[in-house]
């Protein structure tokens, strides 16, 4: 007999699902197998006890139920079964215990590699395939007829028990039949993958590999490194790749191990498998991917939270042309969950949905709240930024803002959460921006003087390099001054001071601190071409050998002292250095769009009294005249004072003094003890002295006026300071 074909029993309802032909075709030369089964078998005398018991076939029906509620997505899926079918299956069902591998056996898995398909051996049916069975079609509910007489439950246990033998009988023909005739059935299936497989929420069942591989590139599985999920947060993303999330196939090895599902494994295995495909969808999902690992993908969002808190605040915008300002509705109250973040990233990727979802916050404070937290954040006077000194870093600047409480409040309770609004406000732009300080501060040298340390002792290079320490990197602040001696302290052995040569009362000494004059004289030329202003500055008593007449700059512990200040509109900073042949001194600051020019003119000075046409010093005046950059025109021309230099005594001078004529005694005459009278003989005249002419002074060569910088070259004074 026939279950389907010509069959004249009724055909099944339009609700109930089509089931394959070939399914059909098995199960009907099953049955046909069947009917000869029944001519070979005597009928056996079935012996019943005096208790009843349950039936096998109820114990199935009953672990059948059982499976039909654990599965109710895939019945649901694809219908109701064919009635007719499910019956047949039920017998079959039934023989589960006779393939119940002794104590001691091994099962066979049901993991897709090829077992018991070699050549040479018998395809094995396992416990787990009996189950595979049972899962794939599950009994019809028994319906419990009125309770029968005990004449009647004798009849129907013969009749049951006569049921349950020719279905295990059926059940070995229908086993026999797939699994001898799986591999003509399922053994080469075309070259599609199986029907409803799917891949990361991609059904590529019945594609080939070519265009399941094409189908799984368009998520972006062909690169693990691609992004799978996207949750959108206020202020930026989380962002996690396939392989962020497990994944370890791309899309071509992924579509490659599609296609092998069902046909890796042994002959009845791969049946089961065709059967699972056909009957409702299978995921291979599993095969392709690892669990997502949590505290990863914590750290995902735990970071994407922090810089979406920046960009928060870094998404305001201040336009001093259209004067609003730009935030984001609630980004100083926008609260964050990184937990809900991570739950709602988790779910996507444990549910397959790849794509993009989105996170919406929730406003911890009313509008008039976040309009008390805009003014108390944003509504400041506007400052410049500028440099401290104490840290080397630029400060930035402040905007100056103000608005109206009651207008931007009408503005903000028209936006939505998360929204970019533009308030109306009063926006006042600082002078001084930080990154125009980073671009002009310390950009130019301003001055510099450079000169020979060759003659100089050790301990006079001990000083220099102490006042160099202490001059290096120094930063003057607009309107700031700098006292020489007060930077260097008392020159004291305790100070790190050593005896060197200097100026004391005119005279060549032994002085702690000596040669640090050759310091200050340096920075002073600088400061004078940087056209600081010079508040205390002394010349040496005599001329000295590093520096030109007027650029020197003599200081003493407790006397003079070296003063200037900044008076330009940027900070200068000093650098100062040394080798063993040479002192270098420089100022650098801000270019203002002028030059300086420094020339000196000297004269001969005559101060002795005594000698007024001899020559004791010199006179020495230095002028400072700044020129416009762009147009070489004079701003101004300072005369920066008189200066007077002693020479040393070998140098001055003075005239030979004139010799002294000894004039003839006068001749005594004795008197005579009488008084005779004597004419008085006339004295014979005394001769008149030859002048000795007085010698001329050399004069010392003076010094032409107006000799510039460049050109002089009077180095005649030895150096002592």
């Amino acid at each position: 007999m026939k279950l389907f074909g010509n069959s004249s029993k009724k055909k099944p309802s339009e609700s109930q699902q089509t089931v394959d032909p070939e399914l059909l075709d098995l199960i009907n030369q099953t049955i046909e197998m069947e009917d000869i089964s029944k001519e070979l078998t005597p009928e056996l005398p079935v012996e019943v006890t005096e208790e009843p018991t349950q039936p096998e076939e109820a114990v199935a029906l009953a672990e059948a139920q059982e499976t039909d509620a654990e599965s109710p997505a895939e019945e649901e899926a694809e219908g109701p079964a064919d009635p007719e079918l499910l019956a047949l299956i039920s017998d079959t069902l039934a023989m589960e215990d006779a393939f119940e591998p002794e104590a001691g056996e091994e099962s066979v898995s049901e993991e897709p590699a090829a077992e018991g398909n070699a050549a040479g051996e018998e395809p094995s049916v396992t416990p787990e395939d009996v189950q595979s069975i049972k899962d794939l079609y599950p009994e019809e509910a028994v319906v419990q007829e009125e309770e029968p007489d005990e004449e009647d439950e004798k009849e129907d246990r013969r009749k049951k028990l006569k049921i349950v033998g020719l279905g295990v009988l059926t059940a070995v023909v229908l086993f026999v039949a797939v699994v001898f005739g799986g591999s003509f059935l399922f053994g080469g299936k075309g070259d599609t993958i199986y029907p409803k497989v799917t891949i990361a929420g991609v059904e590529i069942g019945g594609m080939t590999v070519e265009e399941a591989e094409e189908a799984l590139t368009d998520i972006g599985l062909d690169d693990l490194g691609n992004t799978a999920v996207t949750v959108e947060i206020p202020g930026g993303e989380v962002v996690a790749s396939f392989e962020d999330i497990g994944f370890h196939k791309t899309a071509e090895e992924a579509a490659a191990l599609a296609y092998e599902y069902g046909r890796d494994g042994g002959t009845f295995s791969n049946a089961i498998k065709y059967f699972r495909c056909k009957m409702g969808s299978t995921d291979l999902t599993k095969y392709v991917k690892d669990d997502a690992s949590k505290v990863y993908l914590s750290n995902l969002v735990s970071k994407a939270v922090a810089d979406a808190q920046l960009a928060l605040n870094a998404e305001v915008v201040i336009d001093d042309q259209a004067q609003t300002l730009t935030v984001i509705k609630g980004a100083e109250n926008i609260s964050l969950s990184e937990d809900a973040i991570l739950k709602l990233l988790t779910k996507a990727v444990d549910s397959g949905e790849y794509g993009t979802v989105t996170y919406e916050p929730k406003a911890t404070s009313s509008a008039k709240e976040e309009i008390a937290a805009l003014r108390e954040a944003y509504c400041k006077e506007a400052q410049d930024a500028y440099y401290d000194k104490e840290t080397g870093e630029i400060i930035a600047e402040v905007i100056g803002i103000e608005f109206d409480d009651n207008a931007v409040l009408a503005q903000w309770d028209a936006a939505e959460i998360g929204e970019a609004v533009a308030l109306n406000v009063t926006v006042t732009m600082p002078k001084y921006t930080a990154e125009h300080l980073k671009e002009v501060l310390f950009s130019k040298t301003l001055g510099e003087s450079v000169t020979s340390l060759k003659n100089s002792s050790s301990n006079r290079n001990t000083n220099i390099r102490n006042a160099v320490e202490k001059l290096d990197g120094l930063v003057l602040m607009p309107g700031e001054q700098l006292s020489y001696n007060n930077l260097l302290g008392k020159r004291t052995a305790e100070n790190g001071y050593l005896e060197a040569d200097a100026y004391v009362g005119g005279e060549v000494v032994k002085e702690y601190g000596g040669g640090i004059c050759q310091v200050s004289s340096g920075l002073y030329y600088c400061a004078l071409l940087g056209n600081l202003q010079i508040d205390e500055r002394s010349n040496h008593t005599f001329r000295v050998n590093y520096a030109s007449p007027s650029y020197d700059a003599t200081v003493s512990w407790g006397g003079p002292d070296f003063k200037f200040t900044n008076n330009r509109e940027y900070p200068i900073r000093i650098e100062a250095s040394m080798t063993s042949d040479a002192l270098t001194v420089r100022i650098v600051g801000t270019d203002d769009g002028t030059y300086v020019k420094l020339t000196y003119s000297s004269r001969a000075a005559y101060t002795d009294s005594e000698y007024p046409d001899v020559q004791t010093g010199i006179y020495s005046e230095a002028t400072r005249t700044v020129y416009n950059t762009a147009t070489g025109a004079v701003l101004s021309k300072e005369r920066m004072g008189t200066d007077f230099y002693k020479l040393h005594d070998e140098q001055i001078i003075y005239p030979s003094p004139s010799p002294e004529v000894t004039p003839s005694p006068t001749p005594t005459v004795t008197p005579s003890p009488t008084p005779v009278v004597t004419p008085t003989p006339t004295p014979a005249p005394t001769p008149e002295p030859t002048p000795v002419p007085t010698p001329e002074p050399t004069p010392v060569p003076e010094i032409t006026p107006e000799q510039s910088v460049e050109s002089s070259t009077d180095n005649a004074v030895e150096e002592a300071a």
